[in-house]
This record gives C-alpha cells, structure tokens and sequence, in this order.
C-alpha cells in the first residue's frame, strides 16, 4: 500500500484514489474512517500533481508569451522537480527502516507518510493557481481562442510581484524564484530592442510594437497594457527612443552616410558598454537601476550618434515652422490662408448658383487638390510679400515642403488628440471633444505636416495633433478680433516658444527625448493658457463660430438682394420670378435673430472667463506646479498671469452714466 501511495504521488494513477464511480475498490472496504480521511489529502495531492505536471508541460509548449512558457519550465524543472525528489526521499527513509519515519516492528504510520507531504498542498495549490493564472485549463487549445484567453508576460510578472507579499513563506520563496525567470526572460527580450534596435523573436508580448507591418517606414508604439509595473513611463519612453534610434541608425542609408562623413563612432563600437550597462540590472529587478541603465545608455547614444543623425539645426528649423503657422507666430499666413479659403468658397458659391439646381451642393464641397491650391496659393502670397528681404526665407521655403490641408473623412474622425490616446499617462493634455476642423472650407479640414524620419525621434503623432486641434480653433474668427485679441492674451506661445528654441540651441548636454520631454511640457502650457482644456469655454467658443458663420451668410445675402433692388430703381432690370422686397424684410429679420443669438454667445463666454479667472486664482499651469520634480537644467514652461487682460478687452457689456448697458453695435 505504501508502495502505491508513492507511485500515486508520483503522477501515476492509482485504484486508491482513481477508481471508476461505479466500481468499489477492495482497498477502500479494508480502510478504517480516520484512514480514509488521512489518505484523502495524499489523493488531492496526487490529483493535484499530476493536474499540475500536464497543463504546465502545454503551456510551455503551447504559450504565445516566452515569458510565460519560461515560468512553466522552471515549475516543471524546479518546483515539479522538488516534489518528485521529496518522494523518493521518504521512500529511501522507509527502505532503510530510519527511525524517523519507521516505527516499532517496522510499521510505517500513515498518519507519518501523510505529514511528509502536508507541508506541499499549499504550494502546489499556489502552483496549479498560477498556471491557471497564465492560461485556464479549461480554455481552448485553439491559437486563436488561446491569445484572448492567456494572460501576458507583463501580467504574470507583476502577479508574481504581488504574489510574494502573501505573508507565506514557502510562496514567498516560490513567488521570487518564478518572478526572477520571468524577469530574467523580460530582459532578454529588452536586450534586443536595447541593444541592437531590433524586435524580440518573440514580439506578440514584448511593451514595443510595430505599428503597421506592411508599412514602408516602421512606426513602433509603446503598448502600456504590455508593461510590467516596475518600469516607469519616463523609463518606457526611454526604451522606445534608444531602440527606434538605433533602427533608424542601422535602416536609413542617409543616417549610415552622415555618421561616416563624420568619422564617429558607430553603434556597434558602443556596444560592449550598453551591454556592461544593462548587465548591472539582475532579476529581481529594480526600479532605480533599470532606469539607471537606460538613460546612461540613452545619454551615451545621443552624445555619440544622435547628434550627427539629428543635428540642433534641423531641430530647431522644425519648432520655427511650427511656431510661424500652427501657433501663428506668422500672423499673415492666418489672415492669407482665410482669404484665400473666402474667395474660394464664394467663387464655388457663385458657380453652383448658376449651374444646374441639382448639382448645386454637389458644386460646392470642395475636392482635396483644389484645398491644397488655396495653401499653395496662400504661401505664393507670402514669398511676395518676404521678397524685399536680402535673404531668401528657408523656414518658408521647408513649410511649402512639409505642410499640407488634408481632408478627414468626417468631423467625428478627427485626428486623434493627445488626451484622448489609450495612454491614460500622456503627458499631452487632454482636449474637449469637439471638432472646429470644418469651419475653413466648410469640410472637415486640417493642416498638418509630414514628419519624417529622424525627427520623429523628438516629435510624435500625437504632438502633432495637438497642433492641428489648436490651429483648428481660431482659423474663421473674425480676422479683427482675432489680431486684436491675440496680442492681448498671454505671452505665452510666442515668449515661451522662444524659450524652447533657445533650449534647443543649448543641446549640448541634452538628448532628443529631453528636447521631446520639454517640447511636451511646453504644448500642455500653451494649451492652459489658450484656454484649449476647459470643455465649457470650448463648447461655447464653437456655438458662436457656427452663429458667427450664420450671421455672415445673412450679411452676404442682404447685400446680394440690395444690389439688385438697386438695379431695379437705377436701371429698370426686374426679376419677376423674385419678390426682393420681402425676401429684404425676411432676411434682415433672420439677421437681427443672429445678431441676438451671437450677442447672447459673446455674454456666455465672457461669463465663462470670468469664471475661469476666479478658479485659476492660485493655481499653476501643467508643467509648473511645485510638486513636478524637474532635473536641473530642464526646460520649465514660463508662468505668466491671469486673464484679466483679455476680459478687459472683451468686457463690452459696461454701463453708460444712466445706468443701462451699452451693447456694442456688432454690425
């Protein structure tokens, strides 16, 4: 019997605890109730192991994550292992009659041999948890079914993380071992992407991805669900930025031609230091020293490499353009692009008015071709008026190159705005959902630029959206107010963007993802002082675009009817088909109803101002509150002051000497 306990608990099956329902085992019969009960817990134990053995031999075979697999094999060959080496060691007790385990006239007590193994139920229940954890034993064994169901390697690391606080020490100890081969294969997969700027084999659960495969230029992402807790953000961006340098380095002819011409170091020169670098950080590892890693290995590629890949020149060419016509430090360009996007639509109005009725709204959207002649035209406009200058105008000369007006698919598929981006820890931030991007030509339009590779080491997508959402706001303002308010509220984008500037030129001891990390601080500052973040202000800043734009098409309409009512009187022309006098009386009194309506939008927001003036009393912009800790040397946004400056520009609502309210005659 004894024998057969051992064999049982070895993973074979045995008649003792495995016999069919409707058969009664003889063995069974001959056992008393307190030896049915002391051989139940050596059954579960039996089942267990087994349970155990099978599912973990799968998932090392069958797993889609190399973390998980290589969690499976160290239980199989480590823990399984353990277990299978204690039952032969009370077997080898019992065959040498040790005292210890044999009794009296050499009987062997069960309620010994049970003892043995009591102290294995917890953790192989841990174990068989553990497991089930990486994947249910129930799931499908189907690849596709399987990936929905089985956990990442992220996951597993960081439930092992937790899994060592449960206060036992036995799955104290277990938790460690398995957490420090997960971390250990973690790190592996890192080295390659670290190292050489390569994907992992075994990509499907590694943090970084490939964005589009088919692609001709690689776009990798940070996939934040893919990221074990011990890494911070800033260290994750790290990551990404060393790697997609390094492919950029290895991939683009260009980037290998300027590192010759040079006569630098290449990466493979720098690799035995990255690799004595990372190999400071062991399992388990730290959060201090993995952040550590990467930024010496960061810092070392950027003082080495990048600054021949991406020189402070074209850095600082690129925020010029960016600041000149997204953040209208070149006023003209504004006032030229609505001008030029006015007489467009007026002209395509004009045509579909004499065409034929049915392919009159047809005749007036506009085709993607005809809206980037109105940017050509607008930047032909701008070279004339820059031509006195000596110098030809590069930043001009690299805007017609980069930017164009794209055409969306519809208002409610907008470029994606940083605060709306599926992580939740962007440092951009978040804008209301609403969309000004129709308000130029009457279709969802936007103005964006082409990033191309290396700059896309400091700029991103997202901060790029960031800049057509912002530009988006204020392109069919009226173009008076627009000058007049725009130098009247905070200093904000054009001083501090001077700032960046400078702090680009100074990048002797800095690195692209620090010039990014500033960059970024520099757009959430520029968006609380714009006053881009608040959802309020914003929904009634669009309210009265849209009564604006109502009242102008009035306006155009009333004079299209006087003139000819001038016809009439002057030369006699009269259209019998038309009732001009009334439609006069119809329309002008659609035109008071706007005028109220935008009279009404104008009081909102200056209520709103208001109210925002009193909250940020005391308040300090993203970016410059105490508690952000910056490194010394780091770029800070500027703090500048309140609103009341613009309120007082718009504060038309006064009180005249009689006490009533002087409206300001907006027609």
């Amino acid at each position: 019997m004894l024998h057969e306990l051992l064999l049982s608990l070895s993973g074979h099956p045995s008649p003792l605890f495995d016999a069919p329902g409707h058969v009664t085992s003889t063995a069974d019969r001959l056992l008393s109730p307190s030896e049915k009960e002391l051989l139940s817990s050596i059954g579960h134990l039996s089942r267990l192991h087994r349970k155990l053995r099978d599912h973990a031999a799968w998932i090392a075979a069958s797993h889609p994550s190399i973390i998980c697999r290589a969690v499976a094999t160290s239980i199989t060959s480590h823990h399984l292992e353990q277990f299978q080496q204690k039952i032969l060691d009370v077997e080898s007790r019992i065959l040498k009659q040790d005292a210890s385990t044999v009794g009296a006239y050499n009987i062997v007590p069960l309620a010994g041999v049970v003892g043995e193994f009591s102290e294995w139920v917890r953790i192989m229940e841990w174990l068989w948890d553990i497991t089930n954890y990486m994947i249910p034993a129930e799931a499908s064994h189907k690849i596709e079914k399987m990936l929905s169901q089985s956990a990442s390697g992220a996951g597993i690391i960081d439930k092992l993380r937790a899994e060592a606080q449960t206060g036992y020490p036995d799955i104290e100890e277990a938790a460690h071992g398995l957490s420090k081969v997960a971390e250990t294969s973690w790190l592996r997969q890192l080295s390659t992407w670290l190292l050489y700027g390569r994907l992992p084999s075994c990509r499907i659960d590694f943090f970084i991805q490939q964005d589009d495969e088919d692609a001709e230029e690689q776009i990798f992402i940070l996939q934040s669900k893919l990221l074990p807790k011990f890494v911070t953000r800033q260290t994750a961006l790290s990551i990404l930025f060393v790697g997609k340098s390094l492919n950029q380095i290895r991939s683009l002819p260009s980037a290998a031609k300027a590192l010759d011409a040079t006569n630098s170091l290449s990466e493979l020169d720098l690799l035995p230091k990255h690799v004595q670098q990372l190999s400071e950080v062991t399992a388990p590892i730290s959060v201090a020293k993995l952040s550590e890693a990467v930024a010496n290995i960061r810092l070392s590629l950027s003082r080495n490499l990048l600054q021949h890949l991406l020189p402070r020149e074209k850095i600082v060419e690129t925020l010029t353009v960016l600041h000149q016509f997204f953040l209208i430090g070149r006023g003209e360009f504004a006032l030229t692009l609505i001008a030029e996007a006015d007489d467009k639509m007026s002209s395509r109005h004009r045509n579909s008015l004499s065409g034929k009725p049915s392919q009159s709204v047809k005749g007036v959207l506009l085709k993607e071709a005809e809206i980037n002649h109105i940017l050509m035209r607008s930047f032909s406009i701008l070279s004339t008026l820059s031509s006195e200058d000596e110098h030809t105008d590069d930043i001009l000369d690299v805007a017609t190159q980069l930017l164009h007006l794209s055409v969306n698919g519809s208002s409610s598929h907008r470029p994606g705005t940083p605060g709306r981006a599926k992580d939740a820890d962007s440092t951009l931030p978040q804008l209301p959902n609403l969309s000004f991007d129709e308000l130029l030509l009457s279709v969802p339009t936007s103005l964006t630029m082409d990033i191309r590779s290396p700059l896309d080491l400091f700029l991103t997508k997202a901060d790029l959206d960031f800049y057509t959402e912002g530009l988006s706001v204020s392109p069919r303002l009226p173009v008076q107010q627009l000058c007049a308010r725009k130098s009247d509220t905070q200093k904000t984008p054009p001083t501090d963007y001077k700032k960046v500037a400078r702090h680009a030129k100074n990048l002797g001891h800095h690195d692209p993802e620090a010039l990014a990390s500033a960059h970024r601080r520099f757009l959430s500052s520029v968006a609380y002082s714009l006053l881009l973040t608040d959802q309020s202000f914003t929904k009634t800043l669009r309210t009265l675009c849209t009564h604006v734009d109502e009242l102008v098409a009035f306006i155009t309409r009333l004079t299209k009817i006087q003139q000819n009512l001038d016809l009439e009187e002057d030369e006699g022309v009269e259209d019998y088909a038309q009732n001009y006098q009334k439609e006069e009386k119809d329309v002008s009194i659609e035109m008071d109803r706007a005028r109220r309506r935008l009279d009404s939008d104008l009081k909102a927001l200056v209520d709103r101002l208001r109210e925002i003036d009193s909250e940020r009393i005391g308040a300090s912009a993203p970016g410059t509150a105490s508690s952000v800790t910056l490194s010394e040397g780091a770029y800070e946004p500027l703090r500048v002051g309140g609103i009341d400056r613009l309120l007082m520009k718009l504060d038309w609502g006064g009180e005249d000497g009689e006490g009533e309210p002087v409206v300001e005659d907006l027609l």
